[in-house]
């Protein structure tokens, strides 16, 4: 299975590109975690049913999104959006 959070790559670039302190970075490492250990968690609850795992994921996601909210400062927060949406548009792409 592909893993559901980002990728080593992605979490480098987060960290850099939101100059995030070291306590900030940590945090954004330990949400991320968390946010996998749920989705892995629930796999037995969604597995073979896409809708439900959309659901799960969205779920978990509005959850670590939140979380981290409360990590970063509101412009650190505006960028993070971004670079999600950065990340997440060519998965989209791929379906279409």
């Amino acid at each position: 299975r592909k893993r559901p959070g980002y990728t080593t790559g992605q979490m480098a670039q987060m960290k850099t590109d939101l100059s995030l302190t070291d306590e900030q970075a940590a945090m954004l490492d330990a949400v991320n975690k968390a946010f996998e250990k749920a989705y892995y968690d629930a796999h037995d609850i969604y597995h073979g049913n896409a809708e439900l795992a959309k659901e799960y994921w969205n779920k978990f996601d509005a959850e670590r999104k939140a979380a981290l909210r409360t990590v970063f400062s509101e412009q650190q927060y505006a960028q993070y959006l971004q670079l999600v949406a950065q990340i997440t548009q060519p998965e989209a792409e791929k379906k279409n």
